[in-house]
């Protein structure tokens, strides 16, 4: 099981002595990103359930991403297609690829280094069509991905297109949630659509899937 662990080890800041009721208490409490991925990772490391294991990992390629920890993300990504079937991450994984791909190329370009950025996301749109296969969350994923290749080309009018066509309600996984809220703040933001915003964030506070304290964080 530790080989399925990016960055081992997790000895640290998490009391060795803390069993997996206090270490989900402290998720749930957690208010910062980088403490919460590392609870995470530690609630994963004693996951013992294969099915339950590649479903946490979807919130640590999320997590990852949005610390600009490109390595790891793609690191449980690319375990997501190993082990027992799971329909709800049917198609996931060569989603978050795609998604992976295109925010490292988008952190390499406000880096100044953009050589080839345009051509690539072009690239990503064409191998990412709307109508794809895969779960609801796959395919929700994936106008989700488009929205922000769009918005990272200029387009925000495609972008705002793709987002808009998400539909939450057929989201089962969590941090397909967690993705959506995170291109819609970034996309109404640059568009100054504070009632957009608002409108998604409280259908999302209210989504099933998401636990009362995901849904006041």
């Amino acid at each position: 099981a530790s080989l399925d662990i990016y960055g081992l080890p997790l000895d640290g800041v998490v009391p060795s002595s803390w069993d997996d009721k206090r270490l989900q208490m402290e998720a749930d409490l957690s208010t910062r990103r980088a403490d919460l991925l590392l609870l995470q990772r530690h609630l994963l490391a004693r996951e013992a359930d294969p099915v339950e294991r590649r479903r946490a990992m979807t919130r640590l390629i999320v997590m990852h991403q949005e610390l600009d920890e490109f390595d790891a993300a793609e690191f449980y990504a690319r375990k997501l297609g190993q082990g027992p079937p799971d329909a709800t991450l049917e198609g996931l994984e060569p989603v978050l690829l795609a998604q992976i791909a295109q925010h490292r190329g988008a952190r390499r370009r406000e880096r100044g280094r953009a050589g080839g950025f345009r051509d690539e996301a072009r690239a990503r749109l064409q191998a990412l069509p709307a109508d794809g296969p895969g779960s609801p969350s796959a395919r929700a994923l994936r106008r989700i991905t488009r929205c922000e290749i769009h918005d990272a080309l200029g387009d925000k009018g495609a972008a705002r297109t793709e987002l808009e066509a998400v539909d939450p309600a057929i989201i089962e996984v969590p941090a397909v949630l967690d993705a959506l809220h995170n291109a819609a703040d970034a996309l109404y933001r640059e568009l100054d659509d504070d009632q957009a915003l608002y409108a998604l964030s409280r259908r999302l506070a209210e989504h099933p899937r998401l636990g009362v304290e995901e849904r006041l964080r």
